[in-house]
This record gives C-alpha cells, structure tokens and sequence, in this order.
C-alpha cells in the first residue's frame, strides 16, 4: 500500500484533478503534493508565537480577577467573559489556524505540465507561466523539507509611509513548499524543461 502522506511521484498515477484540469493537449511532466512529515510553514510559527502570548496574557488576566474577586462582586459574569475572551483567541492561534493550515496542505497538489507549474489548492487552481528568465532551483528548508521555486510575482503592498493609500511592489517567490528533497529536485527538472513554452500570463481554472 502507498504511504498516503508520501509526495506522489513521477511514475504514479496522475490524480484525477488534473486530468480534469489540464487544456487539449497538455501534458504532465511532473507533480506531487506537500510532505506532511515537515514542519508547518513559518507563518504559523510566528502565529503559534501569538497564541502563547495571548495566553499568558490571559492566565494573568484570570490570576488578577481571582485576587480581586471579593471586589468584583456582582461584575463577576461580566469579568468571566473579559477574562475568556484573550484564552479563546489563543486557543485559535494555537489549535485553529494550525489545524486549518495542515488540512489545507493536505489537500494541495502541485504539477508541472509542459506549458505552466500549478497549484491547486482549497483556494483554487492556478497555473503559473514559465518564462525564459525562470530559473527553477531546489531550495533546502531545513525542517520545513525542500522547495522547488521558479520565479516570483509582483504584489502591490502597502509601504507604512505617511501618504494614505500608498502601496508599493514587491516580490515573491513562487514555488512548491514542503516536498522531499528528491521531489524538489525532480521538480525543478521538470520547471526547466518547461521554461519559455508556454503562456504569459497567470492562469485560474476550474474541473471541467
């Protein structure tokens, strides 16, 4: 039986998703999906980060309504829920968010067709050109596993200067996030060997 945490490999069938996905006469070089064996992305670390300090935040809170509450008296529903209130948005940095971002990893896949790399994802399916200036690299992670990146595309941010509105652009990486090593590098492979043939211009699709 296949490890179904296990990147798919190249010689394994091609998820039914794609099939559904792909235009009239695209092929598949190579796709896989998120290892869940790695650790979580650095955004929910940093958010983790958040949760217990919402928490200590809240522990103190609850030990000053404790000590106070002969004072309190008949306010003491009312400090329940001001003293809760910090507990349960740490429970949702702590326990939600990553919980929410491992089931969306779960259901991520990742392909490279000879015309764009994909993503498809909860949020949708969204084919990325490969120009000529792409230079698709394997990229080690550390405990996060490795990344095939490829490009970068420009968003428009905001700058924290004092003119409101003000945004500015900047760019991000693209790639696939969370694979083994030797799916990274077989990745990248195949995001050099479709580089420069295919379009111009970021594409989102849905099943047909």
């Amino acid at each position: 039986m296949t490890d179904p945490q296990a990147p798919v490999t190249t010689d394994a069938e091609i998820p039914d998703i794609w099939g559904r996905l792909l235009r009239p006469g695209e092929t598949i070089l190579w796709h896989g999906r998120p290892d869940m064996s790695v650790a979580a992305p650095r955004a929910v670390g940093v958010v983790r980060g958040f949760g217990w300090a919402l928490l200590l935040i809240g522990l103190g809170v609850w030990a000053i309504l404790w000590a106070n509450r002969a004072e309190l008296g008949g306010s003491t529903g009312l400090a329940i829920v001001f003293g809760s209130l910090p507990m349960l948005v740490a429970l949702g940095f702590l326990v939600g968010i990553p919980m929410l971002n491992r089931s969306q990893r779960r259901k991520t896949r990742y392909a490279v067709t000879d015309r764009f790399a994909a993503i498809c994802s909860p949020g949708g399916a969204h084919f990325y050109p490969l120009g000529e200036e792409a230079e698709p690299r394997a990229e080690d992670l550390g405990k996060r596993g490795w990344q095939a990146l490829w490009g970068y595309n420009i968003a428009l941010v905001r700058t924290g200067n004092d003119v409101p509105g003000m945004r500015a652009p900047v760019r991000r990486l693209l790639g696939f996030p969370g694979l083994r090593q030797a799916d990274a590098e077989a990745a990248a492979a195949a995001l050099r060997a479709a580089r420069g043939k295919g379009g111009t211009k970021t594409e989102t699709r849905k099943p047909a």
